[in-house]
């Protein structure tokens, strides 16, 4: 079987339609997108973590991001890498090319990595084309790498492409344009790759900077007259049509009745890219922000859809079941033949197999979703590092230097910021949080909670610790006697 992963980057669950968060207005992916929808199964609770980098670990490893070490997303003064040794390990992580190609050798020579990697950074103030982090993409395990390693630029027809760790060569090609060709050119030019095959395709536009494309799209785009939404639409449309190209090329090689495409993005939406009028709070005139960067529901919750080989015979069909990034790693195992058997690490920890949930022979594999997010970089040791940080705002609202986990089942979620705050919100119904469904926080006491609330508050607090212990100051809310 072959993979087609195409990683979206900030494009949450309220930028499609077919998703129905908010009100709108939609991009148009007729043209790609809407046809994975409806050949494909749909999964309604996927999560990932609020930022690039810890998702992007999250499905090369199939481990939680406090495990490797990639709890931020990497700026470009950091040094620090997916495999760098942490506290907690020594590093050298088992990348999802590796195991692939480990465990069924004919993948071997044919995995390819397109587009924004973002799982490496060096100490640099300044885009250096001669950089060392070029190699990082192969060292993990992918045979062929063609995009940005780090970012080179903030133009997308102005920047700078890494082919398999050769210094970089400036393009002005608009950029998602080349990253879809780059991967279309794999079939006909060298090097070719070959059956079976593992693609994972990248690209970083609709990232910020918001930007008209430099051609027609559906909803239209004016520089310097259009709203930021309105050009994330048009940069997302963009996407749709290359992916499209991309799709018809892989037809065109007979071989897309054996390819799985899996479609997903690495974290919620940027609150800017999301129109006014679309109903969803922004964190403006006293809203709170619950997007990228924000440990709540439309910062970690991801778009998913599975679709093509694996998804025979449940096609146009939904899921309502938990499901995270990490799970991708053991799914794409067992659907290429060589799943893992359990004991030790075989499979990652955090890892889960979707196969179950793709076949409908199961209605969930995990009863909890796990979320980390850590946006203070001043870490001990240097790096990412594990968190929690010291954070003296105990406000209601999300403060951007603030570190939070967070774990939620299929009514509940429960986040834990470091500042010792707990939040429990209703989201039985709710498709994000807001003040009013906020069930517990330290102005509210500890003890103010329903019985059904005081149930699902203690579960999840328990299960929040198991993978992260938990550092609670002496100022935290007592509890004391509280959960059994």
């Amino acid at each position: 079987m072959n993979f087609l992963i195409v990683l979206m980057d900030d494009v949450g669950v309220d930028q499609l339609e077919f998703y129905n968060v908010g009100s709108g207005p939609w991009a148009d992916t007729s043209l790609a997108i809407d046809d994975i929808v409806a050949d494909g199964v749909r999964f309604n609770r996927a999560y990932g973590n609020s930022a690039c980098s810890p998702t992007r670990a999250t499905i090369q490893t199939g481990r939680y991001s406090f495990r490797t070490g990639m709890t931020t997303a990497l700026g470009d003064h950091e040094d620090f890498w997916l495999g760098h040794p942490t506290p907690i390990g020594p590093g050298d992580e088992y990348a999802l090319p590796e195991m692939i190609k480990v465990r069924e050798p004919d993948y071997d020579g044919n995995t390819a990595y397109f587009g924004k990697w973002h799982l490496v950074s060096e100490e640099e103030t300044n885009f250096d084309p001669s950089d060392e982090s070029f190699t990082h993409p192969n060292d993990e395990g992918w045979d062929y790498f063609y995009g940005e390693t780090i970012r080179s630029s903030s133009d997308y027809e102005d920047w700078y492409k890494v082919v398999d760790g050769a210094a970089a060569v400036n393009v002005t090609n608009y950029m998602t344009t080349e990253t879809f060709q780059d991967a279309i050119d794999r079939f006909t030019v060298a090097p070719i790759i070959a059956e079976p095959w593992v693609m994972m395709v990248a690209p970083k536009p609709p990232h910020k900077p918001y930007h008209c494309p430099p051609y027609a799209t559906p909803s239209g785009c004016t520089l310097g007259t259009s709203t930021d939404p309105e050009m994330f639409r048009s940069a997302l449309e963009a996407l749709d049509y290359e992916l499209s190209r991309l799709i018809a090329e892989i037809d065109s090689q007979l071989m897309l009745e054996n390819t799985t495409i899996i479609l997903l993005s690495d974290n919620g939406s940027f609150w800017q890219s999301i129109d006014s009028s679309s109903g969803i709070p922004r964190p403006t005139g006293g809203q709170r922000d619950i997007h990228k960067g924000t440990p709540y529901e439309l910062g970690n919750r991801v778009p998913l859809i599975i679709a093509g080989a694996a998804a025979n015979g449940q096609e146009g069909t939904t899921r309502g079941a938990l499901v995270q990034t990490t799970d991708l790693f053991a799914t794409i195992a067992e659907l290429a033949g060589v799943p893992f058997l359990g004991g030790g690490d075989d499979p990652p920890e955090d890892s889960k197999s979707i196969v179950p949930l793709l076949n409908n022979t199961a209605s969930s594999i995990r009863t909890y979703a796990y979320s980390e997010i850590v946006l203070d970089n001043d870490a001990t040791p240097p790096g990412p590092g594990l968190g929690p940080y010291n954070d003296t705002d105990t406000t209601d609202n999300w403060d951007p230097g603030e570190s939070a986990h967070t774990v939620r089942n299929l009514s509940y979620r429960l986040v834990h910021r470091d500042d010792a705050e707990y939040e429990l919100y209703d989201l039985s119904s709710a498709k994000w949080e807001t003040i009013s469904n906020d069930r517990i926080a330290v102005a509210l006491g500890v003890l103010n909670l329903t019985g059904t609330e005081k149930t699902n508050f203690c579960q999840l607090r328990t299960k929040l610790e198991q993978p992260y212990p938990l550092e609670r100051p002496t100022t935290a809310p007592s509890l004391t006697g509280f959960c059994p």
